[in-house]
């Protein structure tokens, strides 16, 4: 009886983890382009989305399969069909560990940060419960990237932050910033041309096509004229080709155009950590009560 129980645990959870596997390997290699070229009236829309393929990773659907996981594994403890106290500890420790990855997948907030250079940001507002401990201003003073020589593919790149108003750090891809209980990447960046515009004591930097507010009327910087030298901006429905740098007469003010400049924008991953130096501990003892298991057995065959 106690040997068909075993084959009977040993066969359901194998089905679940080749299930996990293969529907992990398809949601990260296939169905994400997939859906997303996929027209919204096409009949495997739902059904892809309703099994939450086109984000599997933070899904119901994936949590209940590494649940199941774990309470196989406990009923195969409960009921004796794993012998010896080594044994039970190892997997006991897996169900630990599955369980404290299911924690970090559904309650640590995991978000990106996009700061511009020279803009300052507030890192409490990208957090689900903002906090007073985490009202705290990030500055972008610098972005700087290295290249490999002779080519356009970077070698490096860095933010220098200054935190809090009071503190400079540089974050770099594996150079970290510790904030409590989060932790912020350096994870890419985007190069823009930004326009500033001076008008009465207005100061305003934006990059081309992205509409803003100026004495009630939409205006959008269209293009630069290489050939003239001139910015097409759209005033509501109105056109005007304007000089960089010279003192315009524009939606009823007098406005300055500066010349395009580069502006980087750094993208920084912010990740919650909390619990990962726990799992990083389970995880280190279950190699060890494994690596003790497969000498143990090694020395019994010789």
């Amino acid at each position: 009886m106690r040997a068909k129980l075993i084959k009977i645990y040993v066969k359901i959870f194998q089905i679940i983890l080749v299930v996990l596997i293969v529907i992990l390997a398809i949601s990260t290699v296939l169905i994400p382009e997939a859906v997303s070229r996929m027209n919204p009236d096409s009949p495997l829309a739902p059904i892809l989305r309703g099994l939450s393929q086109d984000h599997f990773y933070n899904s119901p659907l994936n949590l209940t399969l590494w649940l199941m996981l774990c309470v196989v594994i406990l009923l195969a403890i409960f009921f004796k069909c794993m012998p010896g106290f080594a044994k039970k500890c190892l997997h006991f420790l897996l169900v630990a560990i599955f369980l404290l990855i299911i924690y970090d997948k559904t309650v640590n907030q995991r978000f990106f940060i996009a700061i511009r250079e020279g803009q300052e940001v507030n890192f409490a507002s990208f957090l689900k419960k903002p906090s007073a401990t985490y009202d705290i201003p990030l500055r972008l003073l610098k972005f700087d990237i290295q290249l490999h020589s002779g080519s356009n593919i970077p070698a490096e790149f860095t933010s220098r932050l200054l935190v809090n108003r009071t503190d400079t750090t540089v974050l770099a891809i594996n150079r970290p910033l510790a904030i409590g209980q989060f932790r912020l990447y350096q994870n890419a960046y985007n190069l823009e041309y930004l326009i500033k515009i001076i008008s009465d004591r207005d100061t305003l930097d934006t990059p081309f096509n992205t509409p803003f507010i100026l004495n009630q009327q939409e205006i959008v910087i269209r293009d630069l004229d290489k050939g003239t030298g001139r910015l097409l901006v759209a005033v509501d429905k109105a056109e005007y080709r304007i000089v960089p740098n010279e003192v315009s007469n524009l939606a009823g003010r007098r406005i300055k155009f500066d010349g395009p400049s580069p502006k980087y924008t750094s993208i920084i991953e912010v990740a919650d950590v909390t619990g990962i130096d726990i799992l990083l501990l389970f995880g280190l003892i279950y190699l060890v009560v494994l690596a003790y298991l497969l000498g143990w057995k090694q020395s019994n065959i010789r």
